[in-house]
C-alpha cells in the first residue's frame, strides 16, 4: 500500500470543502510557514495534532561510533514536537486497554484486574557526560572520559584500541580525580642525592678518580716539569684587536691597550684567535701574521 502523500491530502481536502485543489495546496503552504515563524516565538500548536517549538540544548560529549573518538557538541537549538493529548489517545490505545488478562490451560480467562500501571525502567542516557569518570588506559596511558551510566560496561581505548573496563571511581591525577600532590623540593633533592649515592655504590672501580702521590715516584718533585701557564685569546668588543692574557686574570675587567676599552677577560679562547678552538694544533705558529697581530695582557701587579 502506498502511503499517504501531501497530494492525497489535497484532494481529499478538496473534496471535503469543496474548495479548489490550488487553492487548498496554498492553505497547507500558508500553514507550514506560520507554524515555522511562530515556533520560535513561544510554539505552535497544530489544532488536533500536535505542538512545535523550540528548545536549547547544552553542550555534550558524544562518542563517534565509525571512529571511536569523542567530540564536542556545542549547545545549540533545537526543534521539538509533541503530539497533542487528544491525537495520542485517537491514534493509539489507552493505557487500560493493554493490560491483557494471564490465560491458563483448559480455563476461561481471568477477569480484567484493574491494578497500577506497569513500571517503565528509565531510559539509560550513555552521551550524558554531566556526571563522568576520568581514568587512563592499562595498555597506552591515554586519559579516557566516560558518562557515569557506563560504569562497569567494557568499551575500546580511543587511541590504542585495547579492551578497557569502566571504573566506578575517577583516577587520582585525571580531570575528574583528586590532585596528585606535587613533591617539594626538599623531597626533589632528597631523591636525587639517593640516587646519586646508590649509583656510586655500584659504579665500577675503573669509573672512579685514584690519586697518584709524587712520593712514590722515583723523581725529585722539584725537578718535575710544570705544566705550561694556560693562555686565552680573544677580541676586543670596541676595536676589535685580538688579545691574549694568562688564565689568572680570567674573569676580570682590564683595558685593551689598544683603545682603552674596558672589558672582561673571558674563561675560553673564542674561535678565529691565536688560540682559539676552530684552529688546529700548531697552526697558531706556523702563521706568523696571526702572532704577531696578538697584543697580550699581563697580570697588573697589586
Amino acid at each position: 500500500m502506498a502511503a499517504y502523500n501531501k497530494n492525497d491530502l489535497v484532494k481529499e481536502l478538496s473534496g471535503l470543502s469543496g474548495v479548489k485543489r490550488s487553492e487548498v495546496r496554498k492553505l497547507l503552504n500558508g500553514l507550514a510557514d506560520i507554524a515555522y515563524r511562530e515556533a520560535k516565538n513561544g510554539g505552535f500548536s497544530v489544532p488536533g495534532i500536535c505542538r512545535v517549538d523550540v528548545i536549547t540544548k547544552k553542550a555534550r560529549k558524544m562518542r563517534n561510533p565509525q571512529t571511536g573518538r569523542y567530540i564536542m557538541i556545542a549547545e545549540h537549538e533545537a526543534a521539538r514536537v509533541r503530539i497533542l493529548k487528544k491525537a495520542k489517545d485517537t491514534i493509539s490505545p489507552s493505557r487500560k486497554n493493554l493490560i491483557v488478562p494471564l490465560l491458563e490451560d483448559g480455563e476461561t480467562p481471568a477477569p480484567e484486574v484493574e491494578g497500577p500501571a506497569p513500571v517503565v525502567p528509565p531510559e539509560i542516557i550513555y552521551d550524558d557526560f554531566s556526571v563522568a569518570v576520568s581514568f587512563k588506559c592499562k595498555a597506552c596511558g591515554g586519559e579516557i572520559e566516560a558518562p557515569a551510566a557506563a560504569i562497569g560496561l567494557a568499551s575500546e581505548c580511543p587511541f590504542c584500541g585495547a579492551s578497557v573496563m569502566i571504573p566506578a571511581e575517577s583516577e587520582p591525577g585525571t580531570i575528574h580525580g583528586p590532585k596528585i600532590e606535587e613533591p617539594t623540593t626538599e623531597e626533589i633533592v632528597e631523591a636525587k642525592a639517593v640516587e646519586a649515592i646508590a649509583e656510586a655504590e655500584v659504579m665500577p672501580q675503573k669509573n672512579k678518580t685514584i690519586r697518584i702521590d709524587l712520593s712514590t715516584l722515583e723523581v725529585n718533585p722539584e725537578d718535575a716539569p710544570k705544566p705550561k701557564p694556560r693562555i686565552v685569546s680573544f677580541f676586543c668588543k670596541n676595536c676589535n684587536q685580538e688579545l691574549e692574557a694568562p688564565s689568572e686574570m680570567m674573569g676580570m675587567s682590564s683595558e685593551c691597550p689598544n683603545c682603552g676599552n674596558t672589558f672582561e677577560v673571558p674563561f675560553f679562547s673564542e674561535a678565529g684567535t691565536l688560540r682559539g678552538s676552530d684552529l688546529e694544533k700548531g697552526e697558531g705558529k706556523k702563521s706568523g701574521n696571526l702572532s704577531g697581530r696578538t697584543i697580550r695582557i699581563e697580570m697588573p701587579d697589586f
